[in-house]
């Protein structure tokens, strides 16, 4: 089965810088963002992510840098604004599934990204050996 939760926190977020962020409302957020290698010892590049989240019902982005680093992300299946937007948007009911939404958040250096969805994915692009 699959562990949203746990699958979620291992993804290679922090660290990174943001790239490119695309929003089509009530449809998807994309994020691509770059990884750097762990140490100047690391055989491994940089990578280039791609992070969808799917049918998005809210966000909130609370970014004062955008060359910020990404330094956390957590989800959530419960918090007040997850619940302020199960409660206020009746009139999308039929478009999402409220048991599988979950709040997901990336953690800036200088503020935050909140969104309200009921599904992520994310891909590696490529990689510099």
């Amino acid at each position: 089965m699959h562990d949203i939760t746990h699958s979620f926190h291992s993804l290679p977020i922090d660290g990174s810088k943001i790239l490119q962020i695309r929003i089509v409302p009530l449809k998807r957020l994309y994020l691509s963002f770059l990884t750097f290698p762990a140490s100047s010892s690391d055989n491994e590049g940089g990578r280039e992510y791609d992070l969808l989240f799917s049918k998005i019902i809210d966000f909130k982005f609370d970014v004062a840098d955008m060359s910020s680093k990404i330094t956390s992300h957590v989800i959530f299946s419960q918090s007040s604004f997850l619940d302020n937007c199960k409660s206020s948007t009746k009139k999308y009911s039929a478009k999402f599934n409220k048991d599988k939404l979950r709040h997901y958040r990336l953690t800036f250096e200088s503020g935050e990204l909140n969104v309200i969805a009921e599904d992520y994915s994310c891909h590696l692009v490529w990689q510099i050996r």
